[in-house]
């Protein structure tokens, strides 16, 4: 039987963080229907094309202050937010790769970490997935600012002991890549939407050897 070796941007590595939305799942559909029932239950139109591709990525708070000049407005509508339950969604989720069959050979090597703009959902959705086979330590929005800010790649540095330098983060959009800059990690683009080093998918980390 074939084994596996490590693809070259990971050989140095001690520590892999994986952004969630975009790296681990699509979860566009189930993001963006999330906004557009927070929005109609406070009386609001539904998210136009390019709010709709900022869903996908961005944390509540960052798209309330996309669409909302009026801080009182950003106040009602992340309240509604946060009264929604975010696991109605999950079906509409899909692994974009097979969890079992790569995410136990790259933990047999490095620690494995989740850091997200997601809120309360991203602990939810660790239930629902039961990732926490895979990844020992998360960090959401509701642990540190929500990227481009390094400070959640920083905590997963610290709960491991591991340095920057020896952390590669995998993200799929411009504020992941600049929470790596920032926090002094590696960075590899998933998907083909980000400039620099990057893979199609985490489970392209794998090289079939033998």
């Amino acid at each position: 039987m074939p084994g596996y070796d490590f693809h070259p941007l990971i050989q140095k590595a001690r520590l892999l963080v994986f952004d969630c939305d975009g790296v681990l799942f699509d979860s566009s559909q189930s993001n963006i229907a999330f906004f557009n029932h927070c929005l109609e239950l406070g009386g609001y139109g539904p998210l136009n094309h390019g709010m709709a591709e900022k869903a996908v990525y961005m944390s509540v708070g960052q798209l309330l202050e996309e669409l909302f000049n009026d801080a009182r407005d950003r106040e009602r509508l992340y309240t509604i937010s946060q009264s929604v339950r975010f696991e109605e969604f999950f079906d509409s989720m899909r692994p974009l790769f097979d969890f079992e069959s790569v995410l136990p050979i790259l933990g047999s090597r490095y620690r494995l970490a989740v850091a997200s703009n997601r809120s309360a959902s991203l602990g939810l959705l660790f239930e629902h997935f039961a990732l926490e086979r895979y990844f020992s330590f998360r960090v959401s929005a509701l642990d540190a600012p929500p990227k481009p800010d390094p400070e959640m790649l920083l905590r997963c540095c610290a709960h491991f002991g591991v340095s920057p330098s020896e952390t590669v983060y995998l993200g799929d959009s411009a504020a992941d890549s600049l929470a790596a800059a920032g926090a002094g990690t590696g960075f590899i683009g998933i998907g083909g939407r980000v400039s620099g080093p990057a893979v199609g998918s985490p489970a392209d980390l794998l090289v079939r050897s033998g």
